[in-house]
């Protein structure tokens, strides 16, 4: 992707100058449009057709998460949603309204673009978030239905690794901390990551993934875990594909 259009909904204007500071970093062809309102937003949504969609949860003239819900309705365009430090509860119900990721503020602009280039590169604007390859089995993400299916073997998962495996997904090629992961499936006040690491291990489990040499879900030491696409080598690995289904 050479070019980059993003949409940036927020009623304070430095957002949308950090947001076009960030993209004019790695995209060469890009236009940041902002706008502040629900009608407003859904109508640049329909005119401009972005390929990103930024939303302050800060707004303080409309409910953000309305917002959320309009845009789901047209589009499944990627939709990053921005935080106030400390708020864990808006942005979880953002994300469960349709949102694809959280950051908080303020931003960090190696950390939004390697955020946002890992959604991006996901998206396909016809069949939404998909990662493939052309060869052989195939593990499919059921989002409606929050399991997994291996070559039409429905596997079931559990709320709390639904949680998990989805926003690595998100996050492809991105580090994931245990303490963000405890943030999106656990109260952090009652768990430790102790329950992370416990759901990382069931989850290796359901999608075959060598627990001793993993390469779908790779573990970082002392940072996190990270999501990958599997490493294809000689033919008596098995070929597998990954797609997530529109949110």
């Amino acid at each position: 992707m050479t070019s980059m259009n993003v949409l940036v909904i927020s009623d304070t204007s430095h957002v949308p100058e950090t947001i076009e500071t960030c993209v004019a970093m790695r995209w060469p062809d890009y236009a940041v449009t902002s706008t502040n309102g629900k009608e407003s937003a859904m109508h640049d949504v329909r005119r401009f057709q972005p390929d990103l969609i930024v939303l302050d949860l800060s707004l303080s003239r409309v409910n953000p998460l309305v917002i959320v819900r309009a845009i789901r309705e047209q589009t499944n365009v990627p939709m990053l949603v921005l935080s106030e430090p400390g708020d864990r509860s808006l942005p979880l119900q953002a994300m469960e309204e349709g949102a694809d990721i959280y950051l908080p503020k303020p931003l960090h602009h190696l950390e939004f673009l390697a955020r946002i280039q890992a959604i991006c590169r996901r998206w396909d604007p016809h069949k939404g978030f998909s990662i493939a390859d052309p060869l052989g089995q195939s593990i499919y993400l059921d989002a409606s239905r929050q399991c997994v299916q291996i070559d039409g073997r429905e596997v079931s998962l559990t709320p709390k690794e639904w949680l998990v495996l989805d926003h690595l997904l998100k996050n492809e090629g991105c580090v994931v901390s245990h303490a963000e992961l405890l943030r999106i499936a656990w109260d952090k006040t009652t768990h430790t990551t102790a329950v992370v690491k416990k759901s990382i291990a069931a989850l290796r489990c359901k999608l075959g993934d060598n627990p001793k040499n993993p390469s779908i879900i790779r573990s970082h030491r002392g940072r996190g875990y990270s999501f990958s696409r599997p490493k294809f080598g000689s033919g008596h690995q098995t070929h597998r594909a990954l797609t997530s289904a529109p949110p």
